[in-house]
């Protein structure tokens, strides 16, 4: 009966995902603390009306420059604001911001420069629009990204909708030039080719072959841009060309509370500098860990580092065994 029944299996492992996930955040933790910044981030911005003790743009001027308590954790401001709930509620403006002028400079430069880089080689009008689109890039990236920021919204007029248009104005030669080198290449591989000859036109081989393949440097330098457009929002608040007081932003909070420090009242501008500064380190750890799961050659070191981690892991529970 016994001889019948053959070899025994093991079980599979119900939740292997958790050991991968494991193994990844053992080998990199700066990943896994970058997720949870920003997912902190997210949750204190979304949660704000329930995590705040007081209303984030109420005045009380008897509560004025008070330091950190129990009552106002982080201080109050020169109008008696409270710090920690303004910082609570200042990510849904300046992510909200960052995010959205991020994402429309990510898609209109990747569409951009998709289309330059499949025409690279073709004569005529074409060749002439791509030298021209590259040229202006070269020009809108010859200035200073903040001081071209600066001029747009001075031109356009003081707003968040001005702000968003200005940090996706100057992203856009960031992502034009990335999908092109990638389309450059993939523009030579034989999918393409075969496609060309069954008539397909460029426009759907471009939007349906080509740019999900060259995805991977777009998706990485996006979750690293986000964190950079942050701190130009801020950059904008601070000098008073971004969002307005008393909308809570980090920024105007910084610039607001930074003409106390030299009275010692130095709460109002530090702590949201160092959430701020919290928060695109966060941003930047994410994209490092984006761009690591999409390069295969990252992605074969981490694989390795793992393999490693196990092989050292396991041999002093080998020599163990041996000794027994």
């Amino acid at each position: 009966m016994d001889a019948q029944e053959g070899p025994q299996r093991t079980p599979p492992d119900r939740n292997p995902w958790h050991q991968t996930l494991w193994s990844i955040v053992q080998a990199r933790p700066r990943f896994a603390i970058g997720y949870i910044i920003v997912a902190l981030v997210m949750i204190g911005a979304i949660f704000a009306p329930v995590l705040a003790p007081y209303n984030p743009v109420s005045a009380n001027p008897q509560s004025a420059l008070l330091s950190p308590s129990a009552a106002h954790w982080f201080g109050t401001d020169a109008v008696g604001m409270d710090v920690f709930s303004r910082c609570l509620y200042a990510p849904r403006i300046d992510l909200t911001i960052a995010v959205s002028g991020t994402l429309i400079s990510a898609v209109i430069g990747s569409l951009i420069g998709a289309w330059v880089g499949f025409h690279g080689r073709s004569k005529g009008v074409r060749q002439g629009i791509g030298f021209v689109i590259m040229r202006a890039a070269d020009v809108l990236q010859a200035f200073p990204v903040f001081v071209l920021a600066i001029a747009l919204v001075a031109s356009l007029g003081q707003s968040i909708q001005t702000v968003v248009i200005a940090i996706a104005f100057v992203n856009i030669p960031i992502y034009l030039r990335l999908m092109r080198s990638q389309v450059i290449s993939i523009r030579e591989m034989k999918f393409v080719e075969a496609a060309e000859v069954a008539g397909v036109s460029h426009s759907k081989i471009i939007l349906r072959h080509v740019i999900p393949n060259a995805m991977a440097p777009t998706l990485a330098q996006l979750s690293i841009n986000i964190g950079w457009s942050v701190i130009m929002t801020a950059g904008l608040s601070f000098i008073g060309a971004g969002v307005r007081a008393p909308t809570p932003e980090w920024g105007s909070m910084i610039a607001a509370g930074f003409q106390n420090i030299v009275t010692g009242q130095w709460s109002p501008s530090v702590f949201p500098g160092v959430v701020l500064a919290i928060t695109v380190f966060g941003f930047s750890l994410v994209g490092a860990s984006v761009e690591t799961f999409a390069d295969p050659a990252k992605v074969r070191r981490l694989v390795a580092d793992i393999a490693a981690r196990k092989r050292r892991a396991s041999a002093p529970r080998a020599a163990l065994g041996r000794g027994q």
